[in-house]
């Protein structure tokens, strides 16, 4: 049971961070002009932010799943 709701936190999260890295980008494409080199490190700190979320829910969920045995 613990195992499917983990996949299931993780594919939802996953959707959600690329879903928000996509947005920034298409923001970044085609918004004000802010340079390539900016451009490129805002996408990959958006990128990790979004791996970062992605393992403290997992850590959560795994928390709270052991607290309930």
């Amino acid at each position: 049971m613990s195992y499917n709701l983990n996949r299931w936190i993780g594919v939802r999260m996953d959707f959600l961070g690329a879903a928000f890295t996509s947005g920034l980008a298409l923001y970044l494409i085609y918004g004000p002009s802010i340079g390539a080199s900016n451009t490129g490190f805002s996408l990959a700190m958006a990128a990790d932010m979004a791996h970062f979320i992605l393992i403290l829910v997992r850590l959560g969920n795994e928390f709270e799943v052991n607290a309930n045995r």
